[in-house]
């Protein structure tokens, strides 16, 4: 090879490594980020509810607030626990201070000046198909699945689909 067309090529190779690196980075970053998402969701619902894989995690944010959900699945030892035990297996002794866990339907309770059910509209911020947006509002009205408020977020167990919903506004 001739040294003009040696320095071409090696000129294009270093530009490929450089890009190959940078893609490398871009990528990793998302993921590293979705990581973290996910984990940072999952630590908000309470520790009774064992989680698996992410179903949904959507949402719009504001510079302070922001709103959506994160669906995560069942895990099967909270499934079981549910089967056997009700709500009863959702009962903790790290759960004090926080509200208790109420069976659906779900009573909206505000009266219009206080913000108690506005958890409700992180839904509606969430870009979520029709059949996984029906089967939340399904189950809020409903017998058979669990509501706990929380600051600004409700937790929903929905037990017959096997999936743990933490919907938040604020």
């Amino acid at each position: 090879m001739d040294a003009p067309y040696r320095m071409l090529y090696l000129k294009r190779f270093k530009l490929w490594i450089v890009i190959a690196l940078a893609t490398i980075a871009v990528v990793g970053s998302y993921f590293s980020f979705k990581a973290y998402e996910r984990d940072w969701y999952r630590q908000k619902i309470p520790p009774e509810i064992l989680t698996g894989d992410a179903v949904l995690i959507d949402g719009e944010s504001g510079f302070r607030e922001g709103c959506g959900v994160a669906i995560f699945k069942l895990a099967d030892e909270t499934k079981s626990k549910i089967a056997a035990h009700g709500m009863i297996a959702l009962d903790s002794e790290s759960s004090h201070g926080q509200s208790a866990w109420t069976q659906t339907p779900y009573i909206i309770t505000g009266d219009g000046l206080t913000l108690e059910d506005r958890w409700m509209a992180g839904t509606g911020c969430a870009r979520m198909d029709v059949e996984l947006s029906k089967t939340l509002s399904d189950a809020l009205v409903k017998p058979g699945a669990f509501v706990k408020k929380l600051h600004e977020s409700a937790v929903i167990v929905i037990p017959t689909a096997g999936i743990v919903a933490l919907v938040y506004v604020g």
